[in-house]
């Protein structure tokens, strides 16, 4: 299974979910690709984490996603608390203006990594435990930037095929079929 596959619909449906009902209703709602990037990032330490529980019975003791102390899961941690800034705009310009004081907080990361690295990691199907943690141990010499940036380019092209579960603003899906 894709590691795409598992990250970037429920970060579509938080982050869609979250957005005024107006900008819903128009299809005005995109995010640009530094901060889907951005939103990625402060993720994926946490979402590795609460994939290693999810998998620690199916996958090597020595795997990354074992070893949530690990220098590779700790430099991810440095990454996503400097890219934190990006992914708080994100949540400002898309939050209902009611939530502005909470999107203000600080302890938001927190909340929102709690919420939503369990239930990304919970998706990931024991039997595919074997090929994700493969995938993340072949993307573990990688910054956390091009970690990110690899995941939302693989959206770029799900949007082209009319798969994308995050809108990035300035990509077109294809027409509806039947139509030129």
């Amino acid at each position: 299974m894709p590691i795409k596959d598992v990250l970037l619909p429920l970060l579509s449906a938080v982050l869609l979910g979250a957005a005024a009902p107006a900008q819903a209703a128009q299809g005005a709602i995109c995010l640009t690709r530094p901060e889907a990037e951005s939103v990625v990032q402060v993720l994926l330490p946490d979402v590795l984490v609460a994939a290693g529980g999810v998998c620690a019975g199916y996958i090597p003791p020595q795997s990354v996603l074992r070893d949530p102390q690990g220098p590779v899961i700790m430099r991810f941690r440095a990454d996503a608390a400097a890219a934190w800034p990006g992914a708080r705009a994100v949540v400002q310009r898309l939050a209902p203006p009611e939530m502005a004081g909470l999107v203000n907080n600080d302890l938001l990361r927190t909340v929102l990594t709690a919420a939503l690295a369990p239930a990304i990691a919970g998706n990931i199907k024991p039997a595919d435990c074997p090929t994700f943690d493969r995938v993340v141990n072949l993307l573990s010499p990688l910054p956390a930037r091009n970690i990110a940036a690899l995941l939302v380019e693989f959206n770029v092209l799900g949007t082209k095929n009319g798969k994308s579960p995050i809108p990035i603003c300035g990509v077109t899906p294809p027409p509806p079929a039947g139509r030129p």
